[in-house]
């Protein structure tokens, strides 16, 4: 649960935490949005989502007739950029949301006004606290808050919303593949089980005659004692009264156990449309390949949060007049600059076509502009004419 605060003039709904959604499957074992995060795949998916949208630069712009500004004076821009409330970094907040809309589909704050309407906190809701819903006497989205029961207007919570049929109630990738998750689970709880409890030998005994029970218990008790767990596996058995051990395969392999592990990494890896390698699956990574895959996740996988995010921001934070001059952008110029080669090359072929002048080329590297207004001419190669007429010549 989040530390909130009680109820004040500058401080959230105290909220208790709601029970998340959980059940068994098929496999045997009990998958919920806590539970899950256990899954190595499924947190670093989690995880890498929610940290490189939460770094990206994020700044409020204003249109002007030149163009477009930034205006990092707003207090629009301080939340954004430095502190959303007093407990936590913009950052932190970002990836705290984030994290949320991907492990369970949707992400609530609560928003705190100063007295003259401007936004002045955004709280993180606890996950499984808020629940959209349509007031049945103006018919207008209305946010439920369990454990108090609170009932707040849509202006109140920031929605960052994921999939979803209605545009409302988002789908949670959890409770849609309960059983690749729950396989998953599955195949860890396996693994940790044979490593932990099982009788590491790798066969079986058989004896000449019938075990006594006394006899039966003693060379139980033996076998557990002196050969079961992790650490005394492999040991050399010793037999009584002509017993015969007999090796078997190794279990795991008859079982395709690393086969099961990595197919259950790529399927939830496929479900966050996240490519295998940023999450540490290189089997099929190649170097020619790995740069295009990286590029493409900003293309399709970075770029939709991003704008779900701008989208849902510029309608809490600005009033619909302030929203025609100002708006929120995540930049993404960063992830797409791909190998120094590759935007030099780009550079230039702007920098020759009069596309971009010398100071728009050093500011996608972070570079000062050149003195005396010298970077911001534009310049056409010579022998470009208009369509249909020759070039004039100079003689």
């Amino acid at each position: 649960m989040w530390p909130f605060k009680k109820r004040s003039a500058t401080a959230p709904t105290q909220i208790a935490s709601a029970g998340i959604f959980g059940g068994n499957t098929l496999p045997g074992v009990h998958v919920s949005e806590n539970s899950v995060m256990g899954i190595a795949a499924h947190f670093a998916c989690v995880r890498l989502i929610a940290t490189t949208l939460a770094s990206l630069p994020v700044h409020v712009y204003e249109r002007t007739a030149a163009g477009k500004k930034k205006r990092n004076d707003l207090e629009a821009a301080r939340l954004l950029r430095e502190m959303p409330n007093p407990e936590m970094t913009s950052i932190s907040f970002i990836e705290a949301m984030q994290a949320q809309v991907s492990n369970r589909g949707s992400a609530f704050a609560e928003i705190v006004y100063d007295r003259k309407g401007n936004v002045k906190e955004l709280w993180p809701i606890a996950p499984g606290v808020c629940q959209p819903q349509r007031d049945k006497k103006t018919g207008k989205i209305v946010y439920k808050l369990s454990g108090t029961g609170e009932v707040l207007p849509a202006f109140k919570i920031l929605h960052i919303p994921g999939l979803s049929f209605d545009g409302v109630n988002s789908l949670s990738p959890v409770q849609l593949f309960r059983l690749t998750f729950g396989i998953g689970m599955a195949v860890e709880e396996f693994g940790a089980r044979f490593f932990g409890q099982g009788t590491n030998i790798g066969g079986f005994i058989e004896h000449p005659a019938t075990l006594k029970a006394e006899a039966y218990e003693r060379l139980k008790t033996s076998m557990k004692e002196k050969y079961e767990g992790l650490q005394r596996s492999h040991g050399v058995i010793i037999l009584e009264e002509g017993a015969k051990y007999s090796k078997l395969g190794m279990p795991l392999e008859d079982a395709q156990f690393i086969e099961s592990r990595k197919f259950t990494a790529t399927e939830i890896a496929r479900i966050h449309g996240v490519p295998p390698h940023m999450i540490g699956d290189l089997e099929r990574a190649t170097f020619s390949n790995v740069e295009e895959q990286g590029l493409d996740a900003v293309r399709y996988l970075f770029r939709p949060w991003a704008i779900r995010w701008e989208q849902a921001l510029n309608i809490k934070l600005f009033s619909e007049t302030d929203r025609e001059r100002f708006y929120v952008k995540f930049e993404l110029d960063g992830l797409m600059r791909g190998n120094m080669k590759a935007r030099y090359d780009a550079y230039s072929i702007g920098l020759q076509q009069g596309i971009l002048c010398v100071d728009e080329a050093r500011g996608f590297e972070d570079l000062p502009p050149l003195p005396n207004g010298e970077g911001k001419i534009h310049r056409f190669p010579l022998n470009l004419g208009e369509a249909g007429k020759g070039v004039k010549s100079e003689n």
